[in-house]
């Protein structure tokens, strides 16, 4: 199992999310969960172009980007 971690998400982020469906909402918001919690399920793909940026499914047709911020 990963370890678990903090997701916190951007304004801009957070007003995306709320322009969403529900039914995709609820995709979006199981994979911010399953990240958090350190799911090994997760598939995490790294973006190309961008070093530090990476994505993970929401969903058939959604997809979470995200970056891990350091301490």
């Amino acid at each position: 199992m990963l370890p678990a971690t903090d997701v916190i998400l951007a304004p801009a982020a957070e007003r995306e999310l709320k322009k969403l469906t529900k039914d995709r909402q609820k995709d979006v918001l199981a994979a911010l969960k399953r990240l958090r919690d350190g799911s090994e399920t997760l598939e995490i793909e790294k973006i190309k172009g961008h070093p530090s940026f990476f994505r993970i499914k929401a969903g058939t047709e959604m997809r979470v980007i995200f970056h891990p911020l350091t301490t």
